[in-house]
This record gives structure tokens, sequence and C-alpha cells, in this order.
């Protein structure tokens, strides 16, 4: 709030009042506190950590697990052979993560009522997660794997992809068969741009 005020002139009166005795390392648990759902599908603290990255699912024809009891952590389709996606994600070597084959149903939102199979995404190491590689390369994997099955959604014709990611940039380069790792490595120069312009506003250390 304080980066937009400043940034765009708003010159709003604002104040922000900080929590006592918190720390940017810590995590939820840290608190002591029970958690309290901020939707119906954000049920732990699990989810909010891997949410950042498997969000991005939500602008494609395959499930992100809403409507089971693991929304978020469960991604695929009927026509997604579970195996072989977690096998190709599990190639990739990525940090804090593995992925296991998964077969769900979910009663509400993307193929309701239907079999899906696919993946389950488990957290090994929190530190060492990083949300929206994992999301770009499951994006990527499934592209790959089957490409005439996956589709991204519009929503009064724009992709919703695009909305999601900030940028048409993700999508693009997931067409145009990017290495997952260059993809990220390319939007995540928005992001160095983005921590040196907040280090003056940030409340926490």
């Amino acid at each position: 709030a304080l980066l937009i005020n400043d940034k765009y002139n708003f010159n709003t009166e604002l104040k922000v009042i900080s929590m006592e005795n918190w720390r940017r390392e810590y995590w939820f648990e840290n608190t002591g506190l029970e958690w309290v759902n901020p939707s119906p599908n954000m049920p732990t603290p699990k989810t909010a950590i891997i949410y950042p990255g498997t969000a991005l699912i939500e602008g494609t024809n395959i499930s992100e697990g809403r409507g089971t009891t693991r929304p978020f952590e469960l991604i695929g389709a009927p026509w997604i052979k579970a195996k072989e996606l977690a096998k190709q994600l599990n190639m990739q070597g990525l940090s804090g993560v593995t992925f296991r084959p998964a077969y769900f149903k979910p009663y509400s939102s993307k193929y309701a009522g239907k079999i899906c199979r696919g993946i389950q995404v488990h957290i090994t190491d929190k530190n060492e997660f990083r949300a929206f590689e994992v999301g770009v390369h499951i994006l990527s994997a499934i592209k790959k794997l089957y490409p005439n099955n996956f589709e991204w959604i519009k929503i009064k014709d724009k992709y919703f992809i695009d909305q999601l990611a900030g940028t048409d940039k993700l999508r693009k380069m997931i067409d145009g068969n990017e290495d997952p790792w260059n993809i990220t490595f390319e939007l995540e120069k928005d992001l160095e741009k983005f921590a040196i312009e907040r280090e003056k506003f940030i409340i926490y250390t």
C-alpha cells in the first residue's frame, strides 16, 4: 500500500499498523494461532504456500483440485496419464517438492463427477519450494505431453492465464515450447526489479 501510494502519487493519508513480534522469515505455524480459512478452497497453511503457483492452472482446462479436499494440491484431467506426468515433473529437479501420481473425482467445478488423473504436489522443504516455478513447470509439462487436449480458457474473449500471470508472456512462451527454466528466468527479471523498488517500504525485517 505504501509503495502504490508513493509510486502513483495518490497522496493518500495512509497509515499502516504493523504487527508486533513478526519477522519476515516466519511461517504461519510460528504464530501459534489456529488457521482460519480465508476461502473455502484454502483449507490449510500448506495450500496457501502452493497456491501462488498452482493457481495458474485455473487459466486452463485442467482441474486445479477445486471440489476436492486438496484444492491446488491435486492437479489433473480425465485425459492425463498420472504416472507419466509425475515422472516428467520429478525429472526436472525442482527444489523442495515432489510429485506423486494421483486420482480424484471433483464434486464441483471442472470435471465434476468425473475421475481425473494427474498429480499431487507434496512440499518437502518450505524454504526451498518456489511456487511460481512449480506452476510454470506443471503447465509446461502438460502442454508438452498432451498438446491436443491442453487448452487455455478464455473469459470475455480474453485469456484468463494472462490475468493470473499479469502478462501474456507466460502463455506465449509455453505455446512456443520454451524450456520452463528459461520461462521462469525471463519472468523473474521483473521480480528482481520489484524487489529493489519495494526495499524502502518493507515494514518487517
